[in-house]
């Protein structure tokens, strides 16, 4: 199986889902199990394609990045909403996670046109 763990990709998303851990640990309890929770599984799931993509073949690659592009499309929609239920505990970290989130969907872009 190929390594993944070098990839730019892997590490911003995980590094990504760290920061999401620990802004769950210290939220209160009702929120955390609710938008955070789904937040944290679909990165874990983001990270899990990372490394299918990375050893699957080229034909094979293509349904997990479209997979990989819509679980970052339901991050940037639940990110929205917990900007608006005030759910951030520090007022740059909105901010800090979008941009994140940004630099890996270029890098998810980058993969897929590389596979043309």
């Amino acid at each position: 199986m190929a390594r993944f763990t070098h990839l730019p990709i892997y590490k911003k998303s995980f590094w990504l889902l760290v920061m999401i851990e620990e802004l769950v640990l210290s939220m209160e309890r009702k929120s955390r199990y609710t938008i955070w929770s789904d937040l944290r599984n679909i990165f874990r799931s983001f990270i899990t394609n990372i490394s299918r993509v990375n050893w699957l073949e080229n034909k094979y690659r293509k349904a997990y990045i479209e997979k990989m592009f819509d679980e970052i499309n339901q991050v940037y929609i639940l990110l929205s909403v917990m900007k608006e239920l005030k759910l951030f505990t520090k007022s740059n970290q909105y901010e800090i996670i979008l941009e994140e989130i940004f630099n890996i969907e270029k890098q998810l872009e980058w993969w897929k046109k590389s596979m043309k």
